[in-house]
């Protein structure tokens, strides 16, 4: 596990590829209800405050590892930047051997 005291790192919500291979549209669009009765203050909160936990894999590439429905549900809803920390960087190993090693943790 990296630093829990790492900074954010803000990113392009269509370059966070997720690591979950479905959701329920049902909580994604409960999310945007929730997104769209925010005042533009609690939006700007709400992304300061939670970033999405992310691996940063082969090629530099970032993986979301939770809130797949929230950031669905923002980039549904226009959101064009979000924040991420960083839990671990499998940047340095190849495609096949980040993989494995992320799938014991």
């Amino acid at each position: 596990m990296l630093d829990a005291g790492q900074q954010p790192i803000q990113m392009k919500l269509e370059e966070l590829k997720p690591t979950q291979g479905a959701v329920g549209y049902d909580e994604v669009e409960f999310k945007r209800q929730q997104w769209r009765a925010r005042t533009n203050l609690e939006k700007a909160h709400l992304i300061y405050e939670h970033p999405f936990p992310a691996v940063r894999g082969p090629d530099g590439k970032y993986f979301m590892i939770d809130g797949h429905h929230l950031g669905l549900a923002l980039l549904k809803e226009g959101v064009d930047v979000v924040l991420i920390k960083l839990a671990e960087d499998y940047s340095h190993m190849d495609d096949k051997g980040g993989w494995r090693v992320r799938d014991r943790t």
